[in-house]
């Protein structure tokens, strides 16, 4: 009866040292992926600013080119023409950036 409890007791700290030791090593790989969750949310903000910037500034040449075709001036003359070619650009940038 002795060895039975001896042994009862052995198993019992033995299955405690693994249930710990599990729970140990769950936690660790929950911790790793939150760090990983966290590097590829600072990646998908960095890109989310550069998509923000360069909307910014398409909307600014966009209103440029509103502006200067508002103008009596022909288009040819005046800085539409260009800045055209410039929301095209930003536009091809942002869809570039956003396909990541």
């Amino acid at each position: 009866m002795k060895k039975v409890l001896i042994i009862l007791s052995v198993l019992l700290v033995i299955g405690w040292g693994v249930f710990h030791y599990s729970n140990a090593a769950a936690a660790q790989r929950a911790s790793t992926r939150v760090q990983e969750l966290e590097g590829e949310n600072a990646e998908l903000k960095e890109k989310l600013d550069n998509i923000q910037s360069l909307v910014a500034e398409a909307r600014s040449d966009l209103d440029d080119v509103e502006t200067d075709v508002q103008s009596d001036e022909p288009c040819e003359d005046t800085r539409a023409y260009s800045d055209a070619s410039d929301v095209e650009i930003k536009l091809n940038e942002i869809e570039s950036e956003a396909s990541y």
